[in-house]
């Protein structure tokens, strides 16, 4: 029985060496998946980093070339409402224009009429004296005076009047001359900056800039493109190396576990090894006493032949007596 139990233990002994052997492996194996995790997950995060570094180095690109294409747009505009500014002036100048041509022909029909007008009474006033001088026989010398004197009065003031209608039409027609001549003058200016504002948006270099910037904006709007597609790849494999780190997670705290039931089994073996070693002392000195009893048992079966010659030496001494 001693031996069926020390055989059942060394049995049990090697079942969980065997256990700790396999747990061994195991532990190894996990380290090394572990080793290979962990380079992965370090080589995906310093490719993250790549391209995030990159994706901010083209975001500040992008930044840049649409500050530039949006001075451009503004500047652009503001030409555009200086060349609508300088139209609007050279419509109003063009009115301004029309309306003293305007008055310069009424000004021009004024004097005509007024010249007329002067040289009417100028023929009335022939035929006046002509008629006087054709009824002067019949007229008393003062009465001519008289009516000389009115006529006169007349022409004078007909002569006043006219002279002040066409000083003040001249003086009109001078300050129309003068501001038509200004005019003249601003519209030349206007013209000249508004062919100089209509060439600006022609330019070729700022044409070729603007195609320029928009060429780099698609090209790196392609780029962000490739980019994103390769950071949505780098986080699919962030993805996957979470799920893996989770599973590694998993296998660590399977591992921890199969660690804590190796402990266990550690401890369980130490303590069937204690035993093993008790029932050995145990067995050894059983083994002892047995050989103990052994040798008395040799001694005693001795003393029980040399008893037994002893019994037989008396019974022959026995027979001998009674036959004597």
């Amino acid at each position: 029985e001693r031996n069926r139990v020390t055989e059942g233990l060394q049995s049990t002994c090697t079942e969980l060496q065997q256990k700790v052997d396999l747990l061994r492996c195991e532990a190894e194996r996990l380290r090394e998946e572990n080793t290979v995790l962990k380079n992965e997950v370090t080589l995906l995060n310093e490719e993250g980093s790549a391209s995030s570094l990159k994706l901010r180095e083209l975001n500040g690109s992008r930044e840049e070339m649409r500050q530039k294409i949006e001075a451009v747009r503004k500047e652009k505009v503001a030409v555009q409402k200086m060349v609508d500014n300088l139209k609007k002036q050279v419509a109003d100048l063009k009115t301004r224009n029309q309306q003293l041509d305007s008055e310069n022909t009424e000004l021009s029909r004024r004097n005509s009429k007024s010249q007329a007008h002067v040289q009417d009474l100028n023929q009335q006033l022939e035929r006046v004296l002509k008629q006087r001088e054709a009824e002067v026989g019949k007229c008393t010398l003062e009465e001519w005076e008289k009516e000389r004197l009115v006529l006169k009065e007349e022409l004078e003031n007909s002569k006043v009047k006219s002279s002040n209608l066409v000083s003040s039409l001249e003086m009109e027609l001078s300050k129309m001359k003068v501001q038509a001549h200004v005019l003249e003058q601003e519209n030349h200016v206007l013209k000249q900056e508004l062919e100089k504002a209509e060439q600006l948006p022609r330019c070729p270099d700022l044409q070729n800039e603007v195609s320029s910037l928009k060429t780099k904006n698609e090209k790196l709007q392609k780029e962000k493109e490739a980019l994103s597609e390769e950071l949505k790849r780098c986080l699919d494999k962030v993805a996957k190396v979470s799920c893996l780190e989770s599973t590694l997670g998993g296998l660590k705290q399977e591992q921890k576990s199969w660690e804590q039931q190796s402990q266990a089994l550690k401890a369980q073996l130490t303590t069937a090894q204690e035993k093993v070693q008790s029932l050995d002392e145990t067995l050894q000195n059983t083994n002892l006493q047995m050989s103990r009893l052994r040798s008395d048992l040799r001694v005693t079966q001795q003393e029980k032949e040399t008893l037994k010659q002893e019994v037989m030496s008396l019974h022959k001494q026995l027979q001998n007596a009674n036959e004597q």
